[in-house]
């Protein structure tokens, strides 16, 4: 493991490949291969099934073998294709006043997010972020066992802060999902609507970070192109299963599944932070 900070660190990267000149060519074996389509193919499921999660997967594990200026990237893309994918499968169901309201204060968040990695210890954010996501997790499924409503709705001004937190750790940690699934669900009870919605965010949020990235010229890695057109395929299959999969649950069961994802993703959060 590179460390318990590297695995999500995007804008530092960006500095770190314009100081290090060109990236080392990587040696691909059958078992690397193998490796990286498996682990591609379940982190992607897990985002057709959710909407969100698979750089928690992806990252962590990828990373043991493949630099980050090369894997961060590729795993970009490919969550940008996912929620296009998830987004266009739920056509007319987004909620567009949601987006309105999220979107502005994203990028103010993801610049901010920018800044913070670095002038703030990212353990700190890190922290944060598990603890926050852990503890609402918490929460939700305590509702949930209760058999009390999902969610009670919020007003629409948490799109501010929720929004812009989603920027932020996004842009600094790498996983902008729980911040903006933490809101959705406390203003869209219809599952078709809130997945739609999420993934419409999502793939204004992805977009962002690839222009960030291309305009340091991590796009412009030789070997990067043919490992995407490689795993594009994968992670489209695994996001189709997943979706698939998704249609079949309950209402219910959908929202218990999120809580669960969401508690997951806050104890690895904070496994980073004790690592």
């Amino acid at each position: 493991m590179i460390g318990a900070n590297a695995d999500f660190q995007n804008e530092g990267i960006v500095v770190a490949a314009r100081a290090a000149g060109p990236v080392r060519m990587i040696e691909w074996s059958g078992e690397l291969i193998a490796l990286g389509v498996l682990t591609v193919f379940a982190a992607y499921f897990t985002f057709g099934l959710a909407g969100f999660g698979s750089s928690l997967l992806c990252v962590p594990v990828l990373s043991q073998f493949l630099p980050l200026t090369f894997l961060l990237p590729v795993c970009l893309a490919l969550d940008f294709a996912a929620s296009l994918q998830t987004g266009w499968r739920a056509t007319g169901a987004a909620d567009l006043r949601e987006l309105r309201w999220t979107l502005p204060p994203t990028l103010i968040g993801t610049i901010a997010g920018a800044l913070l990695l670095v002038h703030l210890p990212q353990q700190w954010l890190l922290g944060a972020l598990g603890l926050f996501t852990l503890g609402y997790a918490v929460y939700l499924l305590g509702r949930l066992r209760a058999g009390q409503p999902t969610l009670a709705p919020a007003s629409q001004w948490w799109a501010l802060p929720a929004g812009a937190a989603g920027g932020l750790m996004g842009s600094a940690l790498g996983v902008p999902g729980p911040m903006y699934v933490i809101y959705l669900t406390r203003r869209i009870a219809d599952k078709a609507c809130f997945q739609a919605t999420l993934a419409r965010v999502l793939v204004a949020h992805f977009f962002i970070r690839i222009v960030v990235f291309a305009l340091a010229g991590l796009y412009a890695q030789p070997q990067l192109w043919p490992a995407i057109a490689l795993l594009l395929p994968v992670s489209v299959a695994g996001v189709w299963l997943g979706m698939h999969v998704q249609l079949r649950l309950p209402h219910r069961l959908f929202f218990q599944l999120i809580a669960l994802l969401l508690l997951v993703v806050g104890v690895a959060l904070c496994a980073r932070v004790f690592a």
